[in-house]
């Protein structure tokens, strides 16, 4: 020890850094080690010797800390860097009673919560890499569906997972739809040859009615506003009316409205219905299908309007206005088309220059957010002002 004190003191005699000196005792000590935990034929192997394999080993740390990097970095706890995956989900809280954000679900479990208004990122968190769709409920907080797990998010916890309520499911539903005029949802249990309806309070998630429903379910449904209809769409684009006073289910008659169709609009048929809602105020169907949009008479679901597909990429959904008759309907391409209580639409476009998978319209139909699965960016637009009012790179 005093030999090396001594030779350290002249080394600094001559200039050399106390943190240089360190370095190069340590750098000796790991090389010295390195040889004797090594088998001999391995080092043989290695030109230069133990040194060149400490150079070696150096390298890989630093290309497997490079790697490593992003997963350590989603464990760190309070204060971590969560990278920017992906985007799998969105949904907008956009009504006249919450703060207006964009919520994100992205690759790697994380969430992210925008405010519009501000334009700023409020929340990015980690959520359990079972989320497969998130809601936006009336309050605030973010609805997390997990397949047989449902989950909230309070906004008080800044929309933090270890304070999130959730409850476990029997099964796996075999739909799921927010009811925003309740704040509810609506889960549907396929059991044989019958259905359960069960309906959850969004902010504690306790279970409020049970309906019964005298079908099996295979695709969505669609429960209307006042709570007396279902909807349901099998996957192969059959639509079927249940009544829930009674739980009595009946098929909507395609022949009938295949020939009403052809005498309005001149086509045989659109094809396989691919989503269908009530305007808020009960008068109206709509039904969106490759080839455009249908608007039905709710009372008797006779033939109102046909709205053909504006491009060849077609309607990606559609959105009614609370306590009114007017749609808004949105295409693949960004255009905006605003049908009022007599049904002439208003064509309004987002200067798009590319196509999206995503969309939501927000409760009061004034928002509409866009984003491609396939990246990490998500635009959200003003339809009255026709502009953007917020956009990530990503890089925020």
């Amino acid at each position: 020890e005093m030999v090396r004190r001594g030779a350290e003191q002249s080394l600094k005699d001559l200039g050399e850094s106390t943190g240089s000196i360190r370095s190069k005792r340590l750098r000796k000590r790991f090389v010295s080690l390195a040889s004797i935990l090594t088998p001999s034929s391995l080092a043989g192997a290695v030109p230069g010797g133990a040194k060149s394999l400490y150079l070696v080993i150096v390298a890989m740390m630093l290309v497997g800390g490079y790697y490593a990097f992003p997963m350590i970095a989603s464990r760190i706890g309070p204060g971590e860097t969560l990278p920017v995956g992906r985007i799998v989900n969105v949904d907008l809280s956009a009504g006249p009673k919450s703060p207006k954000s964009a919520i994100i679900l992205r690759t790697n479990g994380v969430l992210d919560v925008w405010s519009i208004n501000d334009q700023k990122l409020t929340a990015r968190v980690r959520v359990p890499a079972t989320v497969e769709r998130v809601i936006a409920e009336r309050d605030g907080g973010v609805i997390l569906l997990m397949g047989e797990e449902i989950g909230r998010l309070d906004p008080e916890s800044q929309f933090s997972s270890e304070k999130m309520t959730s409850i476990k499911l029997d099964m796996r539903p075999s739909s799921v739809f927010f009811h925003e005029k309740e704040n509810s949802l609506c889960i549907f249990d396929n059991q044989g040859a019958e259905t359960t309806l069960k309906v959850l309070d969004a902010v504690t998630l306790q279970e409020k009615k049970t309906y019964p429903i005298k079908a099996a379910l295979s695709g969505g449904c669609t429960v209307s506003p006042d709570f007396k209809i279902v909807l349901m769409l099998d996957a192969k684009g059959k639509l079927s009316l249940c009544e829930l006073s009674t739980g009595e289910v009946f098929p909507v008659d395609g022949k009938q409205m295949s020939g009403e169709l052809k005498q309005m609009t001149g086509e045989d048929q659109l094809g396989a219905i691919l989503s269908v809602l009530f305007t808020e105020d009960m008068k109206y169907l709509a039904l969106w299908m490759p080839k455009g949009c249908l608007i039905l008479d709710a009372k008797n679901l006779g033939f109102v309007k046909f709205l053909p597909n504006p491009d060849e990429f077609g309607f990606v959904t559609a959105k009614g206005i609370p306590e009114d008759s007017d749609l808004i309907v949105v295409s693949r391409s960004g255009l905006v088309y605003t049908m009022a209580d007599d049904f002439n639409v208003s064509e309004a476009g987002m200067g798009r220059t590319t196509t999206f998978d995503i969309s939501v319209i927000g409760t009061g139909g004034e928002l509409v957010l866009l984003a491609d699965t396939e990246g990490k960016d998500f635009d959200v637009y003003s339809i009255s002002g026709q502009k953007m009012v917020l956009s990530d790179s990503g890089e925020k």
